[in-house]
């Protein structure tokens, strides 16, 4: 007999957060790195002066990737529930699916590009 778990409404939230991340870091990084200068996104170079970046290169390729492509891949993972041998080592609990422990990888990959934007913009 096979075992079906339901998902809760807070999965399903869960998943949209994932993907509106995902998607927004996706399109926002992906721009970047078309043009490093910010003028598709009408970003001044100017913001950049006090930090250790000379265009939107970098940021963009680490938008693109840890909050773009990455929460996609962790929801696409929470909806199919299938193994990946790739993210498994870092599961802190064995025990239950590793896109759950990567939710919360996402989270701190979220805090910490806000912080360090808001210091290097002075926003704090």
């Amino acid at each position: 007999m096979q075992v079906t778990h339901k998902k809760t409404i807070a999965c399903y939230a869960l998943i949209v957060l994932h993907l509106l991340l995902g998607i927004g870091a996706f399109i926002g990084g992906g721009l970047l790195i078309l043009s490093p200068d910010g003028a598709l996104l009408s970003m001044p170079l100017s913001l950049l002066k006090d930090s250790f970046f000379d265009n939107y290169l970098i940021p963009g390729l680490i938008l693109f990737l840890f909050l773009g492509l990455y929460p996609l891949l962790v929801a696409l993972f929470l909806i199919t529930k299938k193994p990946f041998t790739l993210a498994e080592p870092f599961n802190l609990y064995k025990k239950t699916h590793w896109a759950w422990i990567h939710s919360l990888y996402v989270g701190f990959a979220l805090i910490i590009w806000l912080t360090v934007e808001m210091y290097l913009l002075h926003g704090i």
